[in-house]
């Protein structure tokens, strides 16, 4: 496969150069961050062009059964459906959220915090539409969304379909096909490269992010048409639907302002946002968690808006100095990232055995029997933890966090940690400090035992922590609620 670093360029030229097709159905011509986790997918780029099409043509069974099953589940689910649809009424204000664990409960949700209840309060009608990211009894799950403690009506996306709008989804998916044939063919002797990728895209079809993001685009256009929307508010995060659900607003209700939402730390390897903003033909609006982050997005673009609203993880300083040799150890929440990180700490020699390794797992992963695994091993150490304790806890008990994309690493400036970028991919533009200019420690080689065990005796202490901290994450601010909620 081409080098990594060139491929979301790529795919993004062929975006371009097709702009009436409509490929971004999903992320697999939007990698929305450069990583092993989204780069698996295009393992297939490394074969001939009749190797994809063997593949493509023993896929075709497999494609046909998921039809019949899933126009199977359409007709008995069919109520269900029909519930949640009824659900659906005219509203001024949309937000597209995640049904996530700790959006389950509470007032506010997670990621727009007390917007939502600021338009609520100003009785304006409020819809927010989660998307459904976990496993468990639809049934049960939407009744706690429906049950959250304020007058937004609260709906959860059901993981399956109605009958005609999977048939509208099924002949999308032709026309679809169809076209990229036509666009294959195109590439076929000039853009050699291109044509395979155009061939291995095949495949994400029959995916089931195909599916959900067509879904989430029909349920969001049947609101916008039956409503007078004056805002529509989406995470920002790099998926291919975000740039979809701009554009349907734009063509659907025009006058509606488009926000998008920056809710954790930006770094260089989310290629997804820098060419969605590149994509940008209509004024849309940003509010970002701190002012580094509004300048830095508004320069990737001119029709951005940026408003630095801020975040709730903003924390008191507090920089008193602790005793003890304690890692504090903050993984993303992703299964291959968690893994990598316990691992890294199992494989640490006996020359560690003097420092405390306390694992704060992300809450909202759901631990896979992989991990759990690892878990026990690690277990094995004496000086291995796997923190149970609130996240100001696990501050006040440690001097460094290890991280690679989390924003734990960002709070734990406030308390005077010394992050340490663990370089599991040998890829810097992952570390959440790449966009500045910075000097925090740096694993480069993680066989490199010495590197960590000298970093971790002799930490740097030259850096004004406090300084960066303000400008990435600052306290809700008052008077942008106010421009957002006028």
């Amino acid at each position: 496969m081409r080098n990594n670093y060139n491929l979301p360029e790529i795919l993004q030229s062929i975006v371009m150069e097709n702009p009436n097709e409509n490929l971004l159905i999903n992320n697999y011509f939007r990698i929305p961050k450069n990583n092993k986790e989204f780069l698996r997918k295009y393992k297939n780029l490394n074969n001939k062009k009749k190797v994809i099409l063997i593949k493509l043509v023993i896929q075709i069974p497999n494609y046909l059964f998921n039809i019949i099953f899933n126009l199977f589940l359409s007709i008995i689910y069919t109520k269900q459906i029909a519930k949640f649809m009824e659900k659906i009424e005219t509203t001024n204000e949309l937000f597209i959220s995640h049904g996530i664990f700790s959006n389950e409960s509470g007032h506010e949700d997670v990621y727009f915090e007390s917007i939502p209840n600021l338009f609520l309060d100003k009785n304006k009608h409020v819809t927010i539409l989660y998307l459904n990211h976990m496993k468990k009894d639809y049934k049960a799950l939407s009744r706690k969304y429906i049950q959250k403690q304020n007058s937004s009506i609260s709906l959860l996306m059901p993981k399956v379909m109605g009958f005609k709008n999977y048939v509208k989804f099924l002949k999308f998916n032709w026309q679809a096909v169809h076209t990229r044939i036509k666009i294959y063919r195109n590439y076929r002797e000039s853009e050699k490269f291109k044509s395979i990728i155009i061939l291995d895209s095949l495949f994400s079809l029959m995916k089931r992010e195909t599916y959900s993001n067509y879904y989430l685009l029909l349920i969001s256009e049947s609101i916008l048409e039956i409503s007078h929307i004056d805002n529509i508010f989406i995470t920002l995060e790099g998926h291919a639907y975000e740039e979809q659900l701009i554009k349907l607003t734009s063509r659907i209700s025009p006058k509606t302002a488009v926000w998008l939402r920056q809710h954790s730390p930006i770094s260089l390897a989310q290629t997804g946002i820098f060419n969605m903003l590149k994509s940008l033909d209509t004024q849309v609006n940003v509010i970002t968690t701190g002012p580094t982050y509004s300048e830095f997005l508004v320069s990737h673009s001119k029709k951005l808006n940026a408003l630095v609203l801020g975040t709730k993880k903003s924390r008191e300083i507090n920089l008193s100095r602790r005793e003890g040799n304690s890692v504090l150890v903050a993984p993303e929440g992703t299964e291959e990232s968690t893994l990598d990180f316990l691992k890294f700490i199992f494989n640490l020699d006996k020359r560690f055995n003097d420092y405390h390794f306390i694992c704060r797992i992300h809450p909202n992963l759901i631990k896979s029997f992989r991990i759990k695994r690892q878990i026990q091993k690690n277990r094995s150490k004496s000086n291995f933890y796997l923190s149970t304790n609130s996240l100001e806890t696990d501050f006040l008990e440690t001097n460094f966090t290890l991280f690679r994309g989390s924003a734990v690493a960002i709070e734990s400036l406030a308390y005077n940690n010394l992050p340490i970028y663990l370089n599991l991919d040998g890829d810097m533009n992952l570390n959440i400090f790449s966009i500045l200019n910075l000097t925090f420690p740096v694993l480069e080689n993680v066989l490199d035992q010495s590197n960590f065990l000298n970093i971790l005796a002799r930490p740097k202490e030259d850096i004004d922590k406090v300084k960066i901290y303000k400008r990435l994450f600052v306290p809700i601010q008052k008077s942008t609620l106010d421009k957002i909620c006028h």
